[in-house]
């Protein structure tokens, strides 16, 4: 019983010591959210429990790089209320090896859809016949994409005009922790009962609001 305890303890001493680093490492490098902390604590831990004090360290180091890694990806998407994570497919890339341009506007497509999601914008255009149209788009390319990878594209909007609105749009790579696009659409309202540009209904511009100070 005595060597039990002594086991336990020893084990409470590391999961503490691992705990303390951690949190210190999260606060030094601006926060992660706590579910993400305790994933990792508790994998560390695991791993611990089974390793000498030089595979310790290397935990340390591995969990250090994982940890900073998530805030810094954090960091890049931060200030767009909308972000999914996009596997990048075999098939987009080109005779060049790498993405086809045309790809990253498919990635900046489906943010658009899933802001659009969140708008509900089906109830708005199924009750008015008003809904989204796109006048224009523009993407600037900062880095080749190659699979495999998985991006993160996030979208928001920066402007509310009478008539339309403008979104911002973000590609990151998680392979290379780093921008690989950014881009620009003008949304204009169309009133699809009509066939016609119309003005933006006070409905859907109160709801971006309400989206956008959540962010």
């Amino acid at each position: 019983m005595s060597g039990m305890r002594k086991q336990k303890s020893k084990k409470a001493f590391e999961f503490n010591q691992l705990y303390s680093f951690l949190r210190l490492n999260c606060l030094l490098s601006g926060g992660v959210k706590q579910i993400l902390l305790s994933k990792i604590v508790y994998a560390a831990v695991c791993c611990i429990s089974q390793t000498d004090i030089k595979n310790r360290f290397m935990t340390f180091a591995i969990i250090d790089r994982m940890t900073k890694g998530k805030i810094f990806m954090k960091n890049l998407t931060e200030g767009y209320p909308v972000v999914i994570e996009i596997p990048v497919a075999w098939g987009e890339m080109d005779a060049f090896q790498h993405v086809n341009n045309i790809a990253y506007f498919r990635y900046f497509e489906s943010a658009r859809i899933a802001y659009f999601e969140k708008l509900n914008l089906l109830d708005l255009m199924n009750r008015t016949g008003i809904g989204p149209i796109l006048a224009s788009t523009s993407c600037k390319f900062r880095i080749p994409l190659k699979y495999p990878d998985k991006v993160l594209s996030g979208v928001r909007v920066t402007s509310i005009k009478e008539d339309r609105f403008i979104m911002n749009y973000i590609v990151v790579s998680t392979k290379h922790k780093k921008i690989a696009a950014e881009g620009d659409g003008v949304i204009v309202a169309f009133n699809y009962r009509e066939n016609m540009k119309t003005l933006m209904p006070e409905e859907l511009r109160q709801r971006i609001l309400d989206i956008e100070k959540d962010k």
